[in-house]
């Protein structure tokens, strides 16, 4: 007999809002918060619910930005993350990767002293 993985969904109501999502996720361990963000994202796709999430969550702390960031990506949601990618902080946009064509339109509007830090960043990746 096979062995069987765990179970490591974690039963997230489609409309929970931040708060409620950071304190369920909360005590897991990380590998598993992420994993259940994003699955959590991909069940919100293209729903309303995701864009209250986002907005939620980006209005908040630098950890909620990037959780916010983190379910964009999952959810593919490209308007958030283009939004980051050409938001000011920084930080958050070199905190992870985006889809090849949100970064050449964030590069292409971007100031000029940021699209040569993006250069920079390429050249030495």
């Amino acid at each position: 007999m096979p062995a069987q993985e765990p179970a490591h969904d974690i039963d997230i109501p489609i409309d929970a809002r931040a708060a409620a999502l950071q304190a369920r996720l909360e005590p897991l361990p990380y590998p598993l918060r992420m994993r259940a963000l994003a699955l959590h994202a991909r069940r919100l796709a293209g729903t309303p619910h995701l864009r209250v999430l986002l907005d939620e969550l980006s209005a908040q702390d630098q950890y909620a930005r990037r959780t916010a960031l983190h379910l964009a990506m999952a959810a593919r949601d490209l308007g958030h993350i283009e939004q980051v990618l050409a938001g000011p902080d920084l930080e958050l946009r070199r905190a992870g990767p985006a889809p090849p064509a949100v970064e050449i339109q964030a590069v292409d509007r971007a100031q000029p002293d940021d699209r040569r830090g993006v250069r920079r960043d390429v050249d030495d990746a």
